[in-house]
């Protein structure tokens, strides 16, 4: 990962500034030519020749007999490198490390721009699959749906003999399993629609405070067919009328309606789904759906949530299914402002919760 840009302080910006002018500039054309010693080496040498010469010509103009006093020579050649080589050296260091932090922040700034035009590229490629993903479905909700609505009605007006009897009971079970199968492919077509509209986002949520005991009660009466059927006996204890909680009424219902189809599913038979929900201590309301079915085993309770996935257990394999509904409930559930969770035991049975926010009281 590229590190940031440096940023100069205010004082480091001053002092790049008086590099910059003057004598700064031929400072760093010897620094980048021959380093640092060395060029205050050389720029020692200049200051000391300089200074040599100038002694000279004043001892000149002045008529300083300075031949018979060498210390008038040697002190004009001594005293610029004691105390301008340990000056320069000191200057042209900071010239240099000066030079190394550009040079850093010009290859981080390139870095920078070539990752933000990657990103930028990538951004690009995933919006054009996202779109393209959209057609596709589009298209296969037309595509799959109106032969699979006729292969279905079709099954099942031979099944009900509407055109009169067919002859041979074989060719009833047979229409009866094409009905069946066409419904279940259509139910899997119309769950993958619904999960990939949702992770789009477009789905609106028609948001009203509703009543939780409501949302409860309609869900499980619309599944007690399916429990009887199953041999699994529901206990639904109703919540206080005043709990209500600011959800969509047909995103509830269809969330409340996976968690439980799903409960009666995978328990045994002549267990019971309990159904309840409570005010938490964080004082949100928490609908919970319990079961005593096979149970999630725990590397597997982060996973049960992604499209597709299922329990590998010989009890959910046996039964049928997508692996989008708790994949939809989530999604829902979240692009609503709530929290789904489930606390499991293999064996046991599992507890799926829905948190949300108590509706404000008028």
């Amino acid at each position: 990962m590229t590190s940031p840009v440096a940023e100069l302080t205010e004082a480091e910006r001053r002092d790049l500034e008086a590099v910059e002018n003057g004598f700064g500039r031929f400072a760093r054309y010897l620094v980048a030519r021959f380093g640092a010693v060395r060029s205050s080496m050389l720029a020692t040498a200049a200051i000391t020749l300089v200074t040599f010469l100038t002694c000279l010509v004043t001892y000149e103009i002045i008529g300083l007999d300075y031949l018979g006093n060498p210390i008038s020579v040697v002190m004009p050649v001594v005293m610029p490198i004691v105390t301008a080589f340990p000056t320069t050296l000191v200057i042209h260091r900071l010239v240099a490390a000066t030079m190394a932090r550009e040079r850093q922040g010009v290859r981080q700034q390139a870095a920078l721009r070539a990752a933000a035009e990657e990103s930028a590229l990538h951004r690009a490629r995933a919006e054009k699959t996202s779109q393209a993903t959209s057609d596709f479905l589009a298209s296969m909700s037309h595509e799959l749906r109106t032969p699979l609505n006729a292969i279905i009605g079709g099954a099942d007006m031979i099944r009900n003999q509407s055109l009169g009897p067919v002859g041979d009971d074989r060719y009833l079970q047979t229409a009866e399993d094409i009905s069946l199968g066409g419904m279940h492919l259509l139910q899997m077509i119309n769950a993958i629609l619904d999960l990939a509209k949702l992770e789009r986002g477009a789905h609106i949520y028609q948001l009203e405070a509703i009543p939780v005991c409501e949302i409860m009660d309609n869900a499980v009466r619309i599944v007690r067919g399916q429990a009887e059927q199953a041999g699994v006996a529901i206990r639904f204890t109703p919540p206080p009328e005043q709990l209500q909680i600011i959800c969509d009424d047909q995103a509830m219902r269809q969330v409340m309606l996976n968690l439980l189809s799903n409960a009666i599913k995978f328990s045994p038979t002549e267990s019971t789904v309990h159904v309840d929900a409570a005010t938490g201590t964080d004082g949100r309301i928490c609908i919970r759906v319990a079961d005593s079915g096979v149970g999630i085993p725990e590397d597997q309770l982060d996973d049960i949530f992604q499209p597709f996935v299922q329990v590998d257990s010989v009890r959910t394999r046996s039964q049928q299914g997508t692996g989008l509904g708790l994949a939809l409930v989530r999604t829902m559930v979240e692009q609503q402002g709530g929290q789904v969770s489930v606390e499991s035991t293999p064996g046991q049975g599992s507890v799926f919760s829905l948190a949300f926010e108590a509706a404000a009281k008028v």
